[in-house]
């Protein structure tokens, strides 16, 4: 385990397991605030000191929002630079990104968008990847008899999977499955909270900038282990008769993407729990 301290929102950093950054992988994390892109590209190299040594390369690619991060020019070229890939979520496809009609189906972009996050790994590059969504804040959420979070807008019930009672971490749709199926890179889940006290969201889950605290907070982020999933993808090639990458949605491809989003989410929410824990032991101390 290494710790790390930085001047951001007085955060400490326990990363459980040696990253190899020559290595290409996708980084799963939850999400809580809309700097937990930015805040995890730094602490994933170690604090903004050894962020701001790398050259371009090396920074992570970070799918985002198309409907948020790439609704206009200024903010795609913003983006763009900041080296995000933009996806959509199917709760948000009677959103036009950019009010253009000739963009076409959302849908078959997100194909698109999916086959370039995969192609960027097998490339070399290393991806973040927020697989609920959206962001998700307690005290704006609602929960249903049974604990279990409640998803307050239309979307498949097929491709969101979770979540249990009482859990803090937000359903997962399976994109995040298609990318691993196309790339059969490894994924490191990542859980981290305190994030959305630094910068807590206005109403509708909007950023507020006049909320937003970066002193006398604190963040605590847990890293897992690397899940590997080649040996499952492999034999489900192997028996499905498959030579290249796995890119359909027939039945059997679409129980793999079950397969693989469920354990990812498994893995999230326990750095998620840990890194929770984690941080009310710091404050107790304190």
């Amino acid at each position: 385990m290494t710790s790390v301290s930085a001047t951001y929102a007085r955060s400490n950093v326990t990363i459980g397991g040696k990253l190899d950054h020559s290595q290409p992988y996708l980084v799963v994390p939850n999400h809580v605030s809309y700097m937990d892109g930015w805040m995890l590209n730094f602490f994933l190299h170690d604090g903004w000191n050894n962020f701001k040594k790398l050259n371009f390369h090396d920074h992570f690619w970070t799918a985002t929002s198309a409907h948020v991060c790439f609704r206009s020019p200024a903010s795609a070229l913003i983006a763009a630079l900041g080296k995000a890939v933009p996806i959509q979520g199917r709760f948000q496809y009677d959103v036009n990104v950019s009010g253009d009609p000739a963009l076409g189906d959302i849908q078959a972009l997100n194909e698109l968008w999916l086959s370039d996050m995969a192609d960027l790994i097998v490339d070399g590059s290393r991806v973040l990847y927020f697989p609920e969504g959206r962001i998700w804040q307690e005290d704006l959420e609602q929960r249903d008899g049974q604990g279990r979070l409640v998803v307050q807008y239309d979307s498949s019930e097929q491709t969101r999977l979770g979540c249990e009672p009482f859990e803090n971490t937000g359903p997962f749709y399976w994109g995040v499955a298609k990318v691993v199926a196309r790339s059969n890179c490894k994924v490191v889940p990542a859980g981290h909270f305190g994030n959305q006290l630094v910068v807590p969201c206005g109403e509708r889950n909007s950023l507020d900038m006049s909320k937003v605290r970066w002193s006398d907070q604190r963040v605590h982020i847990e890293i897992g282990e690397p899940i590997d999933f080649s040996e499952l993808i492999d034999k489900f090639k192997s028996e499905n008769k498959i030579s290249g990458p796995i890119t359909g949605e027939s039945p059997a491809e679409l129980e793999l993407y079950r397969i693989i989003t469920r354990k990812i989410r498994m893995e999230v929410v326990n750095c998620e729990r840990k890194a929770r824990s984690h941080l009310a032991i710091f404050q107790k101390k304190c």
